[in-house]
């Protein structure tokens, strides 16, 4: 039998004037439906509220790293790619440093996943 994923799920938006379809509900309600779908257990969610993705300091952002290096999860799902970093090089330093603790990233709206799913 497979061991169960255990995930952490990460959402933001970064202003009051964002796309319904970015929102905190819109993309909680695609994690939660895929976890369910997929066996996925969603250990946390972490929500950063009208933050920019355009760099990491964010608070929920770094607080799921923190906990991640603790090895809560063995996977990060997000809506789409530029809901987690929307600075190239953040992204990539983020996503190797997940890849780093053996944590699979996956976005439910992006092509490119770092997961079994997505490979």
């Amino acid at each position: 039998m497979a061991k169960k994923l255990k995930a952490a799920a990460y959402m933001r938006y970064s202003s009051a004037a964002q796309d319904d379809g970015f929102s905190i509900e819109a993309q909680q309600r695609a994690i939660r439906d895929f976890a369910g779908k997929n066996n996925i257990e969603i250990v946390e969610e972490y929500i950063d509220r009208a933050k920019s993705g355009t760099n990491a300091n964010r608070p929920e952002f770094q607080k799921m790293f923190a906990d991640c290096e603790l090895g809560l999860y063995n996977m990060v799902i997000v809506h789409n790619l530029d809901r987690f970093a929307r600075n190239a090089g953040d992204s990539r330093k983020y996503r190797d440093k997940l890849k780093d603790l053996g944590i699979a990233l996956y976005s439910i709206k992006d092509d490119i996943n770092e997961t079994p799913y997505g490979k």
